[in-house]
């Protein structure tokens, strides 16, 4: 029993290691992406809705398709009356990282900022 829960206490730890790591790669590229290439630019989104999360399949700027590989980090912005729900989405056959907002007022996404990971 003692072995559990020593093996218990060490994935948990090696758990918040990896969610710390995670966080301040996510925070490095944020602001690396903040100060380069904000558009604030609306944009077509295919997601799923469920379990009250939301899942991007794919979005459309500019006339070109993106598909979203895997979403990296999501958080929730007061924004007048409502909420805004950000999404930093990785698209690595464009080799982009995009922060992507959908406001739950009016149900409209946008492109907020993005940058080349080459």
């Amino acid at each position: 029993m003692f072995q559990k829960s020593r093996d218990l206490y060490n994935a948990e730890d090696r758990l918040l290691q990896y969610f710390i790591i995670t966080h301040i790669f996510i925070w490095v590229f944020i602001t690396t992406m903040y100060t380069q290439n904000q558009v604030f630019e609306p944009v077509e989104v295919i997601a799923y809705f469920h379990e009250l999360k939301i899942e991007i399949v794919k979005f459309k700027w500019n006339n070109k398709v993106y598909k979203v590989n895997q979403m990296m980090n999501t958080w929730k912005i007061p924004d007048g009356d409502g909420f805004s729900s950000h999404f930093v989405v990785l698209c690595k056959e464009n080799e982009l990282l995009c922060e992507l907002s959908f406001n739950h007022t009016d149900l409209k996404w946008e492109l907020v900022q993005y940058d080349s990971l080459s």
